[in-house]
C-alpha cells in the first residue's frame, strides 16, 4: 500500500508522515547530511512533504524515484515548487 512502511523489527507500521517525522528525529539527534530513498517510489505525495520538510536540511536523494524512470523525472520537476530568481 503506497504511503505505508513496515518497520519490521519494531512491529509497527508508519505512514509517510509518521515516516518523514522519524527521520526529522533522527535528523535532529545525528549528523545525517543526506538521505537515499527515504520513501517509496510510488509515493508522491510523500516525497512532497518530506521535500517541504526535510529538503533545506539535508540533501534528498530519490534514485530509486528518479533514475529508473525517465517519466518520473519529468512529472516531478513539472510539480516542483518554482523559485523567484
Amino acid at each position: 500500500m503506497v504511503g505505508q512502511y513496515r518497520l519490521e523489527r519494531e512491529g509497527r507500521t508508519l505512514d509517510s508522515g509518521q515516516l518523514i517525522d522519524l527521520w526529522e528525529e533522527w535528523i535532529a539527534k545525528y549528523p545525517i547530511i543526506s538521505l537515499e530513498d527515504g520513501l517509496a517510489e510510488d509515493d508522491w505525495a510523500g516525497w512532497a512533504e518530506q521535500t517541504r520538510r526535510l529538503g533545506s536540511k539535508v540533501q534528498l536523494v530519490g534514485d530509486d524515484i528518479f533514475v529508473t524512470n525517465p517519466e518520473f523525472i519529468a512529472r516531478a520537476s513539472a510539480s516542483r515548487p518554482r523559485t523567484r530568481s
